[in-house]
């Protein structure tokens, strides 16, 4: 049984372009989750692949986005 693959985004006006079509020309199924907007999802153990799109932040930022995401992993 195939199970769905896990897109996340960090960029809410950036999707996954032509890895969505090609996809979906497969028929398989996917999810899109963006962490700008909805920050959780079920565990990635429930999916067979998880693609993580690039963004603009780095791990090491002073920002608050990362700052958060630090103080949220503690």
């Amino acid at each position: 049984m195939a199970r769905e693959i896990l897109i996340v985004k960090n960029v809410t006006r950036e999707g996954p372009g032509l890895l969505e079509g090609v996809l979906n020309e497969g028929g398989i199924t996917h999810s899109i989750v963006d962490l700008n907007r909805r920050r959780t999802f079920s565990s990635v153990e429930n999916y067979a692949a998880l693609v993580v799109l690039g963004g603009p932040d780095r791990a090491n930022d002073e920002n608050d986005k990362m700052q958060n995401e630090l103080k949220r992993d503690s």
